[in-house]
Parts: C-alpha cells; structure tokens; sequence
C-alpha cells in the first residue's frame, strides 16, 4: 500500500468519478437535445461517447492518455485450488 495521496490509492476512486461525470454528461445531452430525446439512445451510450471524444482529443494533444491505470497492471488475480 503506497502513501495516501499516491494515484494507486485514489486512481479507481478518480477513474469512477469521471464515469460517473460522463454519465451526468450523457443524461443533460439527452434531456435538452430534443433529436436525442426522441431517440432510442440510452444515456450510457452518450456518455461513454463523450467520455471517448474527450479521450481522443486529450491523447492526440498531449500524446499521453487521461489516466495512467498502473494501479490495475500491478494486481494478480490468482486462482486458489
């Protein structure tokens, strides 16, 4: 276990806040377009679009992705037999 301000202990905190902000995102998008409030298109659809464009952009910027996700390289599942 690292230190408490470390990203591995607050990475999985901070990647489902950002899912969740997505998803906040989607639902506006799909209350106020009166095109998306009309279609079938559910709102995690939208917002994983968003949250993909922003992605996108973000990567071809900086040429680094949003998040670093070492934390979940690190960890072994292991099957106990």
């Amino acid at each position: 276990m690292g230190n408490f301000w470390d990203f591995k202990v607050w990475g999985g905190v901070l990647i489902f806040t950002v899912l969740l902000g997505s998803l906040l995102v989607g639902n506006i998008i799909k209350r106020r377009v009166p095109y998306m409030k009309n279609s079938l298109v559910p709102t995690s659809v939208l917002g994983g679009l968003v949250l993909l464009v922003i992605s996108s952009v973000y990567t071809a910027f900086t040429g680094t992705p949003i998040f670093d996700t070492e934390f979940s390289a690190e960890t072994e599942w292991r099957c106990s037999r």
